[in-house]
């Protein structure tokens, strides 16, 4: 189901919106969810994804709070913007992975988000966007967090 999502709506939709993010294709994913509750996780920390684009589903349930807040792009230090929006059930939001966002503490209730980041290789082998170098790829026969060696 994810592979299949991922292929017929959201490359295509990184590809129109984020074409500089997009690189010649998001070759890789990561997929998971995420459940605030109280008395458990009810906030995320200010952070940025690793990887190019995030798209988050707000899969629902009844809650109050927790509102997804936005400021800047990593490479964009001197800017200061603070944005906040609400996550309704049964809404996607998404936006470039290295934006700076996190979760306002959740009020009441429960909420669960299925998240799944795309990757690049063609961006990221030229740029690590967790040490923003020039990676050193080493042979793997896992994913390897979207980076890939060339064959030759």
């Amino acid at each position: 189901f994810v592979n299949q999502a991922i292929s017929e709506l959201l490359s295509p939709i990184s590809r129109i919106i984020f074409p500089e993010w997009y690189g010649s294709g998001t070759d890789s994913h990561k997929s998971f969810s995420l459940m605030y509750e109280l008395g458990k996780d009810t906030e995320l920390a200010y952070h940025y994804d690793n990887a190019e684009i995030t798209f988050n589903f707000c899969l629902g349930n009844m809650y109050s709070g927790a509102e997804v807040y936005f400021t800047h792009m990593t490479s964009e230090e001197d800017k200061h913007e603070y944005y906040e929006a609400d996550h309704v059930p049964g809404v996607v939001m998404f936006h470039r992975a290295r934006h700076l966002h996190g979760t306002l503490p959740l009020l009441s209730g429960s909420r669960y988000n299925l998240l799944t980041w795309l990757r690049s290789s063609s961006i990221r082998n030229k740029m690590c966007p967790m040490c923003k170098s020039a990676p050193k790829l080493i042979s793997s026969s896992h994913m390897g967090d979207g980076f890939t060696i060339p064959t030759l």
